[in-house]
């Protein structure tokens, strides 16, 4: 199995050798937060995976798809922003049957915001796994991942499929 850092260092390279990418931003944060804020305001601690993330890039902006991958601040922030708030009760009132509306808020945290745009990803924990699930959603369809590594691969075309068995 690779390492998130290595995937995302993949990643950034990928996207910087991608003419039509556009301009990506990491920002390095001495945010020393080890948790992360689930939706219903509550923490949950970060896994090993999430860890490497946020060690790696505090935020990143147009990670992929133009969506920007928020930093732990922003995260728990949320409901200070609009657009934030605005895609999740988009998201909730349309996708019932999918998270973040299908599962506890406390299961659930938001990961990326694409700013111009509803789409959004999700992490998202089930009973006894430590590492959660990435949902990202785009147009009118989503993904979902087992954990980030996997969510990764796919971004840096190691890996065909997600793993909802579409």
């Amino acid at each position: 199995m690779h390492n998130t850092t290595y995937l995302m260092e993949k990643l950034f390279s990928r996207n910087a050798n991608d003419p039509e990418h556009g301009v990506q931003k990491i920002v390095e944060e001495d945010d020393h937060r080890d948790e992360i804020m689930m939706l219903d305001c509550s923490f949950r601690k970060l896994s090993p995976m999430l860890k490497s993330r946020f060690a790696y890039a505090s935020s990143w902006k147009n990670a992929n798809l133009d969506q920007d991958w928020l930093s732990l601040k922003e995260i728990s922030e949320i409901y200070n922003n609009e657009i934030a708030r605005e895609w999740l009760s988009l998201r909730r009132e349309n996708w019932s049957e999918n998270p973040p509306e299908s599962i506890s808020a406390s299961h659930c945290a938001l990961f990326a915001l694409n700013p111009y745009e509803p789409e959004e990803a999700y992490f998202v924990w089930i009973e006894e796994i430590i590492e959660p699930q990435v949902w990202r959603y785009f147009g009118a369809d989503y993904k979902m991942f087992l954990n980030l590594d996997r969510f990764l691969e796919y971004l840096v075309g190691e890996r065909e499929k997600d793993d909802t068995g579409r």
